[in-house]
Order: C-alpha cells, then structure tokens, then sequence
C-alpha cells in the first residue's frame, strides 16, 4: 500500500548532545514518527526504512508528502 509521509527538517541531537540538521519523518497511515540525520534524498530514504521497521502495518510504501521548512521541536529519546 502506497503511504504519504509529512517530512520537516529540524536539528537532531545525538546521545553526546552534538546536534546536526535532519529530518523528521511522520506515516500518514499510523502516526509513526522518526528521525534521520541529515536532509539529502539518501536521508529521506533511510527514513522511510526506518519508518517501515517502525510501523506496525505491514507493506507499506513510503513517498514524500511534502517537506515543510522547520518542525516545531526535535524530540530527543
């Protein structure tokens, strides 16, 4: 099944707190959110493989919704 995900860029911190620009990428279908860093297309591509891990659907294939200028606010987990 063809699935849209909304793509924003935002700044990602890794587990020492250095931060670099990345990605946020949210499965229209399940809410799934995750994020990537960086902003090129092999970026959004990682993404949408993390999102098929995170998913609890199955089969679904990602394209891009559309990619907003900035997220509100990077989550850190």
């Amino acid at each position: 099944m063809q699935v849209t995900v909304a793509t924003a860029k935002t700044t990602v911190r890794d587990e020492r707190g250095r931060e670099a620009k990345g990605l946020i990428l949210t499965c229209s279908r399940c809410g799934e959110t995750v994020e990537v860093y960086g902003t090129s297309g092999a970026s959004l591509r990682r993404g949408f493989v993390k999102l098929r891990e995170a998913c609890k659907e199955t089969g679904n294939f990602y394209v891009e919704e559309e990619l907003r200028p900035e997220a509100p606010t990077a989550r850190t987990g």
